[in-house]
């Protein structure tokens, strides 16, 4: 049977911190003496956390007073070099350490199902075990500002730049800085039918002509209906006629084009409904174990379920989740990017006061666009209760400028068009 050890990983991160006690900081946030496969190891790390935490040096002297007369043990470990970084290791022994009880979890699994158990009971019990797996302190370690400018430089020197998404509108990447930023929360509200799914979709597809690996998360339709609207964009074929099926020859080729254009492009889909905070955190985590994206898009942050169902605060709960949300962009080093709803008639501008769950999204947001279209009055509506002329307000941006930018929607192919306003 596969024991799941990497034992050389064990030896070297503990030699890393025995020969320079700094290497502990940067992994006890994440490590645990549970995380090693061996007894004399654990029991090794736990005497290096107990001398540390008491503000007491761990050196070569103190290892041979821990492992008394046993010399080959302590120099397998004082005597093994390794290339690697000392927190790349705590994630090679974190990895083993779940591998080996996910195999007692399924082995158990099984006995319980060979003795007839109930399978709703079984499932119900691997799904907390796994969450189990998951659990780890949020808590970055803390560095000298030394080490920051260290980590910025080498990053430099590689050449490695930050993970921008383009949105594809000149005028809006301006303001943006380029667009938006991995680890941030950016948030796209309106009011119903305004078009803050439209938009999402809109930099979604125009973001992956540009090469990024977008998953876009559906909470209120199905994936074709979805995909309906991105051929539409692509085409410039209305939607209800590709959904309908009711097209000319002309129209079949351009929507064939399109469907192979799309393929081609690295998007992604998943309309699963009811979804909570944590099975959104869940399904973005399985995609980048599969292929790692780049942004991940939801629609929309109201449609997001509430991890209490009896709860009397909607604006609280929709609070927790605007801020698992900035935590999962952070934690998987995407851009997150959430389409809101704003609750506001007539034809002032809205402001950020005017999303549900206003407060977390002025905190938490590292960017809000407000989607505003002016309501006609009875006499010019047609296809619209609202202008086809419009406003983005640029009412957040952590790090670049505020604004208003001017666009053109044309809602029956689902895009939209800025008007110059430089």
């Amino acid at each position: 049977m596969t024991n799941f050890h990497n034992l050389e990983a064990e030896k070297a991160l503990l030699c890393k911190i025995i020969m320079n006690n700094d290497a502990f900081y940067k992994v006890s946030d994440i490590l645990e003496a549970k995380h090693f496969s061996q007894d004399v190891y654990a029991n090794l790390y736990n005497f290096i956390t107990e001398k540390l935490n008491n503000e007491k040096p761990v050196d070569v002297i103190s290892i041979i007073e821990f492992f008394g007369d046993n010399s080959d043990a302590r120099n397998e470990i004082l005597n093994t070099d390794g290339m690697l970084r000392v927190r790349d290791y705590a994630f090679i022994l974190i990895d083993c350490w779940k591998k080996r009880e996910l195999n007692i979890i399924l082995l158990n699994s099984r006995l319980k199902l060979e003795n007839g158990d109930n399978i709703e009971k079984i499932t119900a019990l691997i799904d907390n075990e796994l969450a189990k797996l998951d659990i780890q302190s949020n808590i970055n370690p803390t560095q000298h500002v030394s080490n920051v400018i260290d980590g910025i430089k080498e990053r430099r020197k590689l050449g490695i730049k930050p993970n921008i998404i383009s949105t594809g509108f000149l005028n809006l990447d301006a303001k943006l800085n380029g667009g938006f930023y991995s680890k941030q929360l950016a948030i796209i509200g309106a009011r119903t039918a305004v078009g803050k799914t439209t938009l999402l979709q809109d930099i979604a597809l125009r973001a992956s002509k540009n090469g990024k690996k977008c998953l876009f998360v559906s909470l209120e339709v199905d994936s074709d209906r979805v995909t309906f609207k991105f051929l539409s964009n692509l085409s410039s074929i209305p939607a209800w006629k590709i959904s309908k099926n009711f097209l000319n020859a002309t129209e079949y080729e351009k929507v064939a084009i399109a469907e192979k254009d799309l393929s081609n492009l690295g998007v992604y889909i998943n309309d699963s409904t009811n979804m909570k905070a944590k099975d959104i955190e869940r399904l973005i985590k399985n995609k980048i174990v599969e292929e790692p994206v780049d942004a991940v898009f939801i629609d929309y942050v109201q449609h997001i379920a509430y991890e209490n169902q009896n709860t009397n605060s909607a604006t609280m709960e929709i609070s927790k989740n605007v801020v698992a949300l900035k935590a999962m962009a952070q934690k998987f080093d995407v851009a997150m990017i959430a389409a809101a709803q704003i609750n506001r008639g007539g034809v002032d501008k809205p402001t950020l006061a005017h999303f549900e769950g206003s407060s977390a999204i002025e905190k938490n947001a590292d960017v809000a666009i407000i989607i505003h279209r002016e309501e006609l009055g009875e006499e010019k509506r047609k296809d619209s209760y609202y202008s086809m002329a419009g406003t983005w307000i640029l009412a957040k941006n952590r790090d670049g400028k505020s604004g208003d930018i001017h666009f053109q929607l044309e809602g029956e192919f689902g895009r939209f068009t800025e008007i110059d306003n430089f």
